[in-house]
């Protein structure tokens, strides 16, 4: 399964693909825009430049700053985020997408387009995703193999 897939997942469950905040809002108001968007992580564009991300900012990072006595109301996302993003693309396979989130130890990777950065895509958006498919397989090897409910194959 490529990565395209979940996206198209995430879509259809009518998550938000692409969250994004300034990346000269405060710490407390980037944790409130997350909290009320219910995600562990969104991507800081230029107030300049919309649509130009400069970087990551996750629940991790905003402990952080809460565990280093940081002034969260003074304290801006371009201070605490990580500018380094691992990305992944539409077309890349998902196991080498999960082995590289998992060596990296993150939890969500942006998806690009070709250059252009489409969505922010978490690791429970790609299990979701294989979830489903799985689910998929499963229906059509019982429908193939004539299983009704009694005698499914799983």
């Amino acid at each position: 399964m490529k990565m395209m897939k979940v996206l198209s997942e995430k879509v259809s469950r009518g998550h938000e693909p692409l969250p994004a905040i300034s990346c000269r809002m405060t710490v407390r108001e980037a944790a409130v825009f997350m909290s009320e968007k219910r995600i562990g992580a969104t991507l800081a564009e230029t107030p300049e430049v919309p649509g130009r991300f400069v970087g990551i900012v996750t629940e991790r990072d905003i402990m952080k700053a809460c565990a280093q006595n940081m002034d969260l109301d003074r304290t801006t996302v371009e201070q605490i985020m990580s500018r380094e993003m691992i990305v992944a693309g539409t077309e890349d396979l998902v196991r080498p997408v999960i082995a590289l989130m998992t060596r990296n130890h993150i939890r969500h990777i942006p998806l690009k387009d070709g250059e252009q950065i489409v969505a922010l895509i978490s690791i429970r958006d790609i299990m979701h995703a294989v979830d489903e498919e799985k689910n998929i397989t499963i229906n059509e090897l019982s429908d193939y193999l004539g299983c009704n409910s009694r005698n499914q194959v799983y």
